[in-house]
């Protein structure tokens, strides 16, 4: 029966002392897996659209997913059948029926009604690669 109780005793000593030990993480630090955000890529509709006229999977791996800086001549402010708000900038080709759009969320909505086509802007989105045009997503007005 000592043996027992013993052995107990030893068992209930060790749990704690090894519960006593585990390091515990302060509060406020910042989690190993926090990433600083990428640079924004700052690149004219121009130098876009030919990226993806030359070769798309070298322009995906450039642009798409990462926060990009558009600067160019907006063509046309719309909504497309689903109500998303976009803005198409000049890529400058003749006979071209690509261009870059950028959608913006209906949060930007009284901004974009703010922009005239022809307009000069720097638009701030993330590169989503190419379907029919272009495409840039969650954009936001840096300039008029």
């Amino acid at each position: 029966m000592r043996l027992a109780a013993l052995i107990l005793c030893i068992l209930i000593a060790g749990c704690a002392s090894k519960s006593e030990s585990v390091p515990t993480k302060p509060q406020g630090s910042p989690t190993p897996q926090a990433r600083a955000e990428p640079p924004t890529i700052e690149v004219t509709s121009k130098d876009l659209f030919d990226a993806y006229e030359k070769n798309e999977v070298a322009a995906n791996d450039a642009y798409k997913g990462k926060p990009l800086a558009i600067t160019g001549s907006i063509e046309k402010i719309s909504e497309d059948p689903s109500g998303e708000i976009y803005v198409i900038l000049k890529s400058e080709k003749q006979f071209s029926f690509t261009d870059v759009q950028c959608f913006f969320p209906n949060e930007q909505k009284a901004e974009v009604m703010k922009l005239t086509k022809g307009q000069k802007v720097k638009i701030k989105c993330t590169g989503a690669g190419k379907s029919l045009n272009v495409e840039a997503r969650d954009c936001a007005i840096l300039t008029k």
